[in-house]
């Protein structure tokens, strides 16, 4: 699996820790429904191939157990990103 520039939003060092500081507040870690483990690793934003109503990019934060690597996403803008990310291709 290789990290593409496609796949990661281009963001300000400000943008991304607002992110991470909304996460690390916001986020229940709770137990992982898979393997009960309440290790979670949050990742760096990521642009999904999927599109919001308005034509925007679908931009989310991962947090993953760090025992069974189940993983589950957020969404950037319900943190409050609002980025100058393209609309979507004709």
């Amino acid at each position: 699996m290789s990290d593409s520039a496609d796949d990661r939003p281009d963001l300000s060092d400000a943008q991304r820790a607002h992110l991470r500081d909304w996460a690390e507040a916001n986020i229940p870690r709770g137990q992982c429904p898979w393997c009960k483990s309440s290790d979670w690793q949050i990742g760096d934003p990521v642009v999904l191939p999927a599109y919001l109503a308005d034509g925007k990019p679908l931009v989310v934060l991962p947090v993953t157990c760090e025992r069974c690597a189940y993983v589950r996403f957020h969404s950037a803008r319900q943190m409050g990103f609002v980025g100058d990310q393209a609309a979507r291709p004709e």
